[in-house]
C-alpha cells in the first residue's frame, strides 16, 4: 500500500472511531455535544484593555444593582444555563443565530427604557460567545443613551466583573461624550491590585483610544486628548492618533503634529508617526523624521526608524545614511538604537559605524548591547567583538564572563581551544575566563 493511501485510511478509520464513541452517548450525537459542554462557559473578565467586544465573561443584569426586576430574573437565567455546547450546535439549532442578529439590531437603536428587558431577552439564548458579545453590546448601548445609571447598576458587582462591564460601558459613552468618559474615569480610579498601572487610569485610556479608532472618530480622539491634562495620558493618546494617522490618514497626521504644542507629548506621538510610517516605507519615514527642525522628538522620531530598519528592513541603506552624518550628540541616540540590532546580522558592517559616536560613553554602551545580540546567534563572534572594541577596564571581565558561558554552551570544545590563548587579555582576565571554560579537577 502506497503510503499516501495508508494515511488517507488511516484518517478514515480514526474518524469512524471518533463517531462509534459520540454514538454511544446518551442521546446519540446531540447527547455527546451537550456532554462536552457541562463546564460552564463564561471566561475570567480582565482588565479594559481592548477596544474590541470582551467575550467570555459572566452577565449579570444591570438590575442586580439597580433594582429592575424585570433583569433580575434574567441575571438569574445567565448564571444558571449549562456552558456553550460543543461547536454551538444546540445555540444553532434553536435558531440563536437568527434571534442573536436581530437582536443586535435592535440593540443598536434601544432606548434607555427597553434596555433592561432586552438583558431578559439575551439571558433566554443559550450559553455561547455570541450571547456573551450581545450582552457587551448592550452594556456598551447603555453607556451610549444612559450611562450615570448604567454605571451605579454595575457598582456591586466583583471587581473583576464590575471593571469588565464599566469598560463596555465606556465604549458606548466615549462615542457621545469622551471628555464625560475622562471625567468619569478621573473620579473612580480603578482599585489598586498588584497589576495596577502607574498612573491608575493607563489601561482605560488606552481603551478609549481603541475604542474611538476602531469606530473611525479620531475626531473623537482629538476632542480627548484635548480634554486631558495630565502629561503621562496625553502621550498615550497622542501616540495613538499619530500611528492611527500614519497608517490611513499621513498627509493629515503631519499637519495634526506640527498643530501639537512642543514638547514631550509631540515628540512622543512624532516618534510613532515616523516609526510607523517606516514599517512600510522606510525611506518615507526617514524623510518625515528629518524635515523638522531639530529637537528632542526630531532625534527621537529618527531613532525609531532606524530601529524599525534594523529590525526588518535593509540595513545597508540605513547604514549609507548614517555614515555621511557628522558625529553630533543627536545622531549618538540613533546609533545606540541602530547598531545592536545591525550588528546581530552584520557585525563588520557595525564596525563600520562605531567612528561615528560623539560621546565615548555612548559608543562602549553600543558595543556591549552589541555583543548580546550577536552572542545570540554567534558567541565565538561575541567575545571576539567584545575584545576588539572594549578597552581595558575594571568591569571589561564581568561583561566577558556571559559571553563566554553562552560560547560554551554552544560549543564546548570550542571554547575551551580558544579562550585560553585569546589576544587582549590582562593575567586576571585570562585566568577568570579560562576557569569558566576548564572542566573542575577531581579532588585527589
Amino acid at each position: 500500500m502506497k503510503p499516501r493511501t495508508f494515511l488517507l485510511v488511516l484518517s478514515l478509520l480514526v474518524n469512524a472511531f471518533t463517531v462509534a464513541l459520540l454514538l454511544k452517548q446518551p442521546g446519540g450525537l446531540s447527547g455527546a455535544f451537550a456532554a462536552v459542554g457541562r463546564k460552564g462557559s463564561f471566561g475570567t473578565a480582565g482588565d479594559f484593555t481592548d477596544a474590541r467586544p470582551r467575550a467570555g465573561t459572566p452577565a449579570r443584569s444591570p438590575g442586580a444593582a439597580s433594582g429592575d426586576s424585570t433583569a433580575a430574573g434574567a441575571a438569574g437565567s445567565v448564571e444558571g444555563s449549562a456552558g456553550i455546547n460543543f461547536a454551538g450546535t444546540e445555540f444553532v439549532r434553536s435558531g440563536g443565530t437568527a434571534t442573536a442578529d436581530a437582536l443586535a439590531l435592535r440593540i443598536g437603536t434601544a432606548s434607555p427604557s427597553s434596555i433592561a428587558a432586552m438583558f431578559g431577552e439575551v439571558a433566554k439564548l443559550p450559553a455561547s460567545k455570541r450571547r456573551d458579545e450581545l450582552i457587551a453590546q448592550l452594556y456598551s448601548r447603555w453607556g451610549e443613551v444612559d450611562p450615570e445609571k448604567a454605571m451605579a447598576s454595575v457598582a456591586n458587582l466583583p471587581v473583576p466583573e464590575r471593571q469588565a462591564r464599566e469598560g463596555d460601558i465606556m465604549k458606548g459613552w466615549a462615542m457621545v461624550d469622551p471628555a464625560g468618559v475622562m471625567d468619569w474615569m478621573e473620579a473612580n480610579p480603578p482599585p489598586f491590585t498588584s497589576t495596577s498601572s502607574n498612573p491608575p487610569n493607563t489601561a482605560r485610556y488606552n481603551a478609549l483610544a481603541d475604542a474611538l479608532l476602531a469606530a473611525d472618530r479620531p475626531d473623537l480622539l482629538a476632542a480627548a486628548l484635548e480634554h486631558a491634562t495630565d502629561p503621562a495620558y496625553r502621550s498615550q493618546l497622542a501616540v495613538k492618533m499619530a500611528d492611527y494617522l500614519a497608517r490611513y490618514d499621513a498627509g493629515n497626521g503631519v499637519n495634526w503634529l506640527m498643530s501639537l504644542p512642543a514638547g514631550a507629548v509631540r515628540n512622543n506621538a512624532a516618534a510613532r508617526f515616523a516609526r510607523t510610517i517606516s514599517e512600510e516605507e522606510p525611506g518615507l519615514g526617514l524623510q518625515l523624521a528629518s524635515n523638522p527642525p531639530a529637537n528632542a522628538g526630531r532625534n527621537q522620531a529618527i531613532a525609531a526608524v532606524f530601529k524599525q530598519w534594523a529590525d526588518s528592513g535593509d540595513p545597508g541603506t540605513a547604514v549609507a545614511w548614517l555614515s555621511g552624518q557628522k558625529p553630533s550628540a543627536a545622531n549618538d541616540n540613533t546609533l545606540i538604537n541602530f547598531l545592536p540590532v545591525a550588528a546581530g546580522k552584520d557585525s563588520a558592517m557595525a564596525s563600520q559605524l562605531l567612528t561615528q559616536f560623539f560621546n565615548p560613553d555612548n559608543r562602549q554602551r553600543a558595543v556591549d548591547q552589541a555583543a548580546t545580540k550577536i552572542a545570540l546567534v554567534d558567541p565565538a563572534r561575541a567575545v571576539d567583538w567584545a575584545l576588539s572594541y572594549s578597552p581595558p577596564s575594571e568591569d571589561r571581565v564581568k561583561k566577558l564572563e556571559p559571553l563566554v558561558r553562552a560560547w560554551m554552551k554552544a560549543d564546548p570544545a570550542g571554547a575551551l581551544n580558544r579562550v585560553p590563548s585569546l589576544g587582549g587579555l590582562s593575567f586576571d582576565e585570562r585566568a577568570a575566563l579560562t576557569a569558566i571554560v576548564t572542566p573542575p579537577q577531581p579532588k585527589k
